[in-house]
């Protein structure tokens, strides 16, 4: 019978780095691996924030436990209010709020 073949074979991780190191594609995936390593960082800091973001317009679901907002459905928010505001704003100018005229 012919000899079965490992199921894994260990090699240590500097040899391994070594090897990687000794290829273009090697180094191509060695460096791939840091910048989807700094993506990563950059996108649990992103969502971090959002969900601050979130909590600070009092979107996040609170305590009755509704779904938080999406991005795009807070930033659909934001959207409308910009352009209701915009609309807004000529009628303020034109109308004397306040006044008894």
């Amino acid at each position: 019978t012919p000899p079965t073949a490992p199921d894994s074979i260990q090699v240590p991780a500097d040899e391994e780095f070594a090897m990687l190191q000794s290829t273009s594609t090697g180094r191509f995936t060695i460096d791939a691996l840091k910048q989807l390593s700094k993506l990563h960082v950059k996108a649990d800091a992103t969502m971090e924030k959002f969900e601050n973001l979130l909590k600070y317009f009092g979107e996040d679901g609170g305590e009755g436990g509704a779904r938080p907002k999406r991005p795009h459905e807070l930033f659909s928010i934001f959207s409308q209010f910009s352009r209701d505001f915009e609309q807004a704003r000529p009628l303020k100018k034109s109308k004397s709020f306040g006044s008894n005229k």
